[in-house]
């Protein structure tokens, strides 16, 4: 009994201890891909005319990344990956949450947002 204890407990921790992003387009149009480095966070919508790409979800986990700054960076990361594929020049974070995860000492972080693509000139 012990043995599948500890292998259930391992299992848990490989499958439970990723950072993934996800994207659900909005809309027809398609993007060509932009840059994931290119991609700007933004804590509201921009002045600049822009369309609805697509809504992205990061989420990582501080047993990972072992602070917060590094998990959310690696949410980010995430998040800016998905958006880039779909054309984003930027994710306007729309929520931001955590939840204990896997012990008393870590939490799984969410950030969630809606990605855009500037239709002025100056993309």
């Amino acid at each position: 009994m012990k043995n599948i204890s500890l292998f259930a407990w391992l299992l848990l921790l490989a499958t439970g201890c990723s950072t993934s992003g996800v994207a659900i387009p909005l809309g027809a149009n398609t993007y060509p891909p932009t840059s994931a480095d290119s991609v700007v966070i933004l804590a509201e919508p921009p002045t600049r005319p822009f369309a609805d790409v697509a809504l992205v979800d990061g989420t990582a986990a501080t047993d990972d990344y072992f602070t917060q700054e590094r998990t959310q960076a690696a949410a980010l990361k995430a998040m800016r990956e998905k958006a880039a594929q779909l054309g984003a020049h930027a994710i306007i974070i729309t929520d931001k949450g955590s939840r204990p995860y896997g012990g008393p000492l870590w939490e799984k972080l969410q950030i969630s947002g809606k990605a855009i693509r500037y239709t002025d000139a100056s993309e």
